[in-house]
């Protein structure tokens, strides 16, 4: 959607990707992207964000993937009002388990299913926000919230983590490696 004119916010806290993100998004990061690169958690998201935003601003999409600190972290953001929020769910817990990860500020995952939240839990923080669950995507990592005035006639009128969920597919993602070829005949 960068290509659209979106704005969005990426917050990122591997700062191993820096480099590819900045060569892959550099026309947009001069205009419509802005890059958070640290470890945020719900202590110092606020004082990380207001550097690049103003309190309520409109942004057109929040990502969030931080690890362990996703939920947390995305709780404690009330100062921007964005459109649509994109956060990576932890697949691991089903469509309808209440699960989130114990908060540890000095956790970073350690490749295990630790980290974020159930999907259903997403779902009832961000319901709170005023956000509905509209999709996740394929390889089951990724759940997309969109703020409920925008809703309209747009979705589905299911957007319960019941209906939504998908299977942790993490094999799916080696389709978009850089080594990956592509022969069409």
């Amino acid at each position: 959607m960068l290509h659209k004119g979106w704005s969005g916010l990426w917050v990122e806290g591997n700062t191993n990707f820096k480099d590819s993100i900045y060569k892959e998004f550099n026309k947009y990061l001069k205009r419509n992207l802005k890059t958070v690169f640290c470890k945020v958690n719900p202590n110092n998201i606020k004082t990380e964000l207001l550097n690049f935003f103003q309190q309520n601003e409109e942004i057109d999409l929040l990502s969030i993937d931080i690890g362990t600190h996703t939920y947390h972290t995305l709780e404690s953001i009330n100062f921007i009002n964005s459109r649509v929020i994109v956060t990576e769910y932890n697949a691991k817990y089903g469509p309808s388990l209440e699960w989130i990860s114990k908060y540890d500020e000095n956790s970073v995952w350690d490749g295990t299913d630790n980290y974020g939240a159930s999907l259903k839990s997403f779902e009832k923080m961000l319901e709170k926000k005023n956000y509905k669950l509209v999709a996740c995507n394929i390889s089951g990592a990724n759940a997309f919230f969109i703020r409920g005035d925008l809703i309209k006639d747009k979705f589905e009128d299911d957007f319960s983590s019941e209906h939504h969920f998908k299977e942790g597919r993490y094999w799916l993602k080696t389709a978009f490696e850089k080594d990956y070829k592509v022969k069409i005949s």
